[in-house]
């Protein structure tokens, strides 16, 4: 069977790849992550969020390199929008 790992999906140096991100967990994680659930803020080095439907907030930074669970016991996140004030 294979690994049950969540994974970021870019491109680097124009070819498609898909890579565990460090923050993310390694294994045994099912995430649904729906399309109105990630959102990205507007300052100059910006950041990425994502909710998931088992109620976690995630913080991307470095564009998706490095990330970080903002809250883990929300409610199922369907829709995700930042602001900066």
């Amino acid at each position: 069977m294979p690994d049950r790992v969540i994974l970021t999906i870019g491109t680097r140096k124009g070819l498609f790849v898909a890579e565990s991100a460090k923050g993310l967990p390694k294994k045994d994680s099912f995430f649904t992550i729906q399309r109105d659930a990630m959102d990205i803020d507007e300052l100059k080095s910006p950041a990425l969020y994502f909710g998931s439907t088992t109620g976690q907030l995630w913080i991307g930074r470095d564009g998706g390199e490095e990330w970080e669970c903002l809250f883990d016991a929300l409610p199922p996140i369907h829709n995700v929008k930042v602001a900066v004030v």
